[in-house]
């Protein structure tokens, strides 16, 4: 009687469907934001460096707005890093167990759950926000109605 390939997850509690390494690009994300962050912290000197990943450069006081630059490359490369971290985190720690709960017990079925949730999260989150961006601050700021 022949035995299949190793369960890769047998060395894991019951109920845990996570594969070892799965939380890579969020430990990746984690030291990356880590290690700027101290830096940031701990030496004053070089914040003239690091404070271009937390904020967006060339402001111009007269007008009050920003221009484009290249420095802003920095901020855009930390929030890739940012929301590759919490899209793993999310899908590995929360979303994946809950498939598992669910009752979905193949993985590529739990793994394509937790995506099309993290999708739905994603998309939920932003275009609210965009719309109460959008939106009009006050009723005096709406337009007038034509009846």
């Amino acid at each position: 009687m022949g035995r299949g390939p190793p369960n890769q997850f047998s060395h894991q509690e019951p109920g845990h469907s996570l594969p070892p390494g799965a939380n890579a690009l969020v430990g990746i994300a984690v030291h990356l934001l880590s290690a700027l962050f101290l830096g940031h912290v701990a030496f004053p000197r070089a914040r003239h460096h690091t404070r271009k990943f937390f904020s967006i450069s060339y402001y111009n006081e007269a007008t009050g707005k920003f221009a484009l630059g290249w420095d802003d490359i920095f901020f855009v490369f930390y929030w890739i890093i940012v929301f590759t971290g919490m899209r793993c985190a999310i899908m590995d720690y929360v979303l994946t167990p809950i498939a598992a709960w669910a009752g979905i017990e193949k993985k590529k079925a739990r793994i394509r759950f937790a995506e099309q949730a993290w999708i739905l999260l994603y998309y939920g989150a932003f275009w609210s926000c965009g719309m109460v961006s959008s939106a009009p601050t006050t009723f005096t700021d709406l337009p007038p109605s034509h009846h």
